[in-house]
């Protein structure tokens, strides 16, 4: 049977497709985003500018126009001496990030039950960023109490990307009769949640096969969620 540039590729490269994806994805630490970097923020309904620190302490100023010679609105050092109630820092940004998708939840189709499916893909991420940075001071046994920073982001956006899957006489409703690792391009909508370094997030996708099996593949264009990992690259 002739075979489809996309059935080619799928039966003799999909393995280099699949060590490709594999090493990217493997890393699922946002590169960034929960360090509390040097950037603009809103505090207490207040424009401030956080500072790199220089020592081990970060100096926090009011971005206003009462405050034209620059001075330190907030010192936040490593140590503080007794308690300090915590500080909550937020901005929002346009968010763009590397996904992967290890698992997918399709829904029963023709005569196939429900089921997971654990094909490697990636996909780019597009949306709209908000990330909160609580600063406090913990209490330590002795001594001062050492300063903490945590971090929360969400975003909701689109993604697009390539994938694998297995295309079987059963996926077909036996009209191929052949056994192959097919490519689909895949796109939807992705919630990603960002805790201290982890990015995870939950997906609503939908899949297009790339070959002429298309029109008989029962998932064809049909929603699935999925449970994804992200690098962030912005």
């Amino acid at each position: 049977m002739l075979q489809t540039p996309f059935q080619k590729f799928g039966t003799a490269n999909s393995w280099l497709l699949c060590i490709a994806l594999l090493t990217v994805s493997c890393k699922v630490v946002n590169t960034g985003k929960y360090k509390f970097p040097d950037e603009t923020y809103i505090h207490q309904g207040s424009k401030v500018y956080v500072a790199e620190p220089v020592t081990d302490t970060i100096q926090v100023y009011k971005l206003d126009s009462a405050n034209k010679t620059g001075a330190v609105y907030l010192s936040l050092p490593a140590f503080n001496e007794g308690a300090r109630p915590p500080l909550n820092f937020t901005k929002h940004t346009f968010d763009v990030d590397f996904l992967t998708i290890p698992l997918k939840f399709r829904g029963a189709r023709e005569n196939v039950p429900s089921q997971f499916n654990a094909n490697l893909n990636g996909a780019v991420y597009f949306g709209y960023r908000a990330d909160r940075y609580t600063v406090l001071y913990q209490e330590r046994p002795i001594s001062a109490t050492s300063r903490q920073i945590r971090h929360l982001g969400l975003s909701a956006g689109v993604f697009a990307g390539l994938g694998n899957t297995f295309v079987s006489p059963t996926t077909t409703n036996n009209r191929q009769q052949s056994e192959y690792d097919g490519i689909v391009f895949q796109k939807g909508l992705a919630f990603i949640f960002g805790l201290d370094r982890v990015t995870f997030g939950f997906t609503l996708g939908f899949d297009n096969l790339l070959n002429h099996d298309k029109d008989i593949w029962i998932y064809h264009q049909k929603p699935w969620l999925g449970i994804a990992f992200g690098l962030n690259l912005n």
